[in-house]
């Protein structure tokens, strides 16, 4: 990582810092070894990520079909992604910034992607800067990653096959999900 590169991930930090003094910014350094190191180098050429908890009110989902006899459910929905690889459990949808977006824009461009949702990021709850390291060297990378909050913007959900076995609305939240879904589960469902 060049000195630029880490200015760039100090200074969006710390800017985000003082615009939201009350959400947890935090550190998380990753030792890996020099293969991994070289490997993370090369496939994330990005500096962090952006990623949206969406929440669909009910009244923003679709109708039910004639054939169904059930009545609406009038429960709050938040959207999570099913990623392939190795990773086999529920996350919040988002990825990397690309050079000249900002973690907003770059936010709701890989929800689009990725789920084929619209979605109107609002605060963040959480800043995380982490640090990958190559023990007793000095080759470390720098990434800043911002979660939001955000709100159902319209669309039709549509998964990018390269990037996620699925997509779904979950009124409860499943067994099988992610760091950051058990996070914000504290706070789900809304009352």
């Amino acid at each position: 990582m060049t000195q630029l590169e880490l200015d760039w991930v100090r200074e969006r930090r710390a800017a985000y810092e003082r615009a939201y003094p009350d959400v947890p910014s935090e550190t998380r350094e990753i030792e890996v070894s020099a293969e991994e190191f070289a490997d993370y180098e090369r496939v994330e050429p990005y500096r962090g990520s952006a990623h949206v908890w969406v929440v669909r009110d009910p009244e923003d989902a679709p109708p039910t079909s004639p054939s169904t006899d059930e009545e609406p459910d009038d429960r709050p929905r938040v959207l999570l992604l099913f990623p392939r690889g190795e990773r086999e459990y529920w996350g919040i949808p988002g990825g990397g910034i690309e050079p000249g977006e900002d973690h907003e824009t770059a936010a709701v461009r890989e929800v689009r992607e990725e789920t084929g949702v619209d979605c109107d990021p609002s605060d963040p709850w959480l800043v995380l800067h982490r640090i990958w390291s190559v023990p007793d060297t000095d080759d470390a990378s720098h990434s800043l990653h911002l979660f939001y909050r955000g709100t159902y913007a319209g669309g039709e959900i549509s998964v990018q096959p390269g990037e996620a076995n699925g997509a779904a609305w979950f009124a409860t939240l499943p067994a099988r999900r992610g760091e950051f879904v058990d996070r914000r589960a504290t706070e789900w469902p809304p009352e």
